[in-house]
């Protein structure tokens, strides 16, 4: 109940002179659920109740199920030393998977979000650098911090082609997080392995992070012999999710030839971010030979279509729904499983017209349902959401 939980949120944070000496005294412990306690000390935003949570931890009372949230905790309030303990205690024998993984995510959350330094001692990291579920945080951890005794290990990773893409995109990631002229040596090296088309594209969404017009020229050159594959989607995405990737991919493109597959899912990947980039559209439009667009269907079209639906079949039509390279799933659902950007679609048959839905696949922003209009975010490092 979102009332409740502020008023409880508000009460706890008007009532901090009163709790809060009794909590770093040790007389309040929230009964050691550890829950509770976070609750009321991200009420306060309190840096000063890093110590008492250290003594909590500390003390070794706190039952274990408890701690961990006490780990988590100290993500959120501690700085470079305490997130090394939070790595110490995720590598520990006796953590628990999913605990460790939860860990790490926060660690790399804190960094990224509240930019904590690098520690004085982050040798912990090492063993989860080889951990089978931790892998792709701590990869990226070592890559934030610019740690020089793991870059080794992230780059072993980052070439590994047994290595899950998950894994292998985190371990480049950090490589490109390094932000140096060895980062960028490497990352052109994978980018130009044509006998390696999975690493080249990994490398190459690595690379726009570090030097757009760089990865844009490779790219480009990339997309002129590249299968049309589901996959391509997330290397336009690294384009399409910077304020100065659209520019330089469209300039990259000017006067090559893409396979006309390859550059209709590049227009795809343009209509499922929802941004208005005619220079892009243009660009994968020439590249493909694709012609003029699709002029708006008539009525007349619209009333055919509504017909062929009478004899249409539901089952193929879900298969089409939860093709990759479509993106519908990105950002609808269908049963609970999807994206939540658009409309739940797992009653829109009994809810809508058929003459309506047959629009709306025609012509989605005829008519957007209330609530889930399109805002665009552009942060502080150029990053477009």
């Amino acid at each position: 109940d979102k009332v409740l939980d502020y008023a409880l949120w508000l009460t706890v944070r008007e009532l901090e002179p009163y709790w809060m000496p009794e909590f770093k005294e040790g007389k309040l412990t929230f009964g050691g659920d550890a829950k509770k306690l976070a609750f009321a000390l991200n009420a306060v935003g309190n840096k000063d109740t890093v110590k008492p949570v250290l003594a909590l931890i500390d003390g070794g009372k706190v039952p274990k199920a408890n701690a961990h949230g006490l780990y988590l905790l100290l993500t959120q309030i501690g700085g470079p030393d305490e997130l090394a303990k939070v790595l110490t205690y995720a590598a520990a024998k006796d953590t628990a998977a999913p605990q460790r993984v939860e860990a790490v995510k926060a660690v790399e959350d804190a960094i990224r979000g509240r930019k904590v330094a690098t520690p004085k001692d982050a040798s912990a990291l090492a063993g989860l650098l080889a951990d089978a579920d931790a892998r792709a945080f701590a990869l990226r951890t070592a890559g934030l911090w610019k740690l020089a005794a793991h870059r080794p290990a992230v780059q072993v990773a980052a070439a590994a082609k047994d290595a899950s893409p998950p894994v292998r995109l985190a371990a480049l990631e950090a490589v490109a997080l390094y932000g140096d002229a060895d980062a960028k040596k490497f990352l052109e090296g994978l980018a130009a392995a044509t006998d390696q088309p999975e690493a080249q594209r990994l490398a190459l969404i690595a690379l726009a992070g570090l030097d757009m017009p760089l990865a844009a020229a490779k790219a480009a050159e990339f997309l002129t012999t590249a299968k049309a594959e589901p996959e391509l989607a997330d290397l336009y995405a690294a384009f399409l999710s910077r304020k100065a990737g659209v520019p330089a991919l469209a300039k990259a493109l000017a006067g090559k030839k893409l396979n006309a597959d390859v550059a209709k899912l590049g227009l795809q990947a343009v209509r499922t971010s929802t941004l208005t980039v005619p220079e892009l559209v243009d660009a994968l439009t020439k590249a493909g030979d694709l012609g003029a667009a699709r002029k708006p269907p008539t009525a007349d079209e619209v009333k055919a279509l509504v017909a062929d639906v009478e004899k249409a079949d539901p089952a193929r039509g879900e298969l089409i729904f939860r093709r990759k390279e479509l993106q519908c799933l990105a950002c609808h659902a269908v049963g609970g499983a999807g994206g939540q950007v658009g409309p739940d679609f797992t009653s829109i048959g009994a809810s809508a017209q058929r003459d309506y839905l047959v629009e709306s696949l025609l012509l989605p922003n005829k008519a957007v349902k209330e609530g889930y209009n399109a805002i665009r975010v552009v942060t502080l490092d150029d990053k477009v959401y």
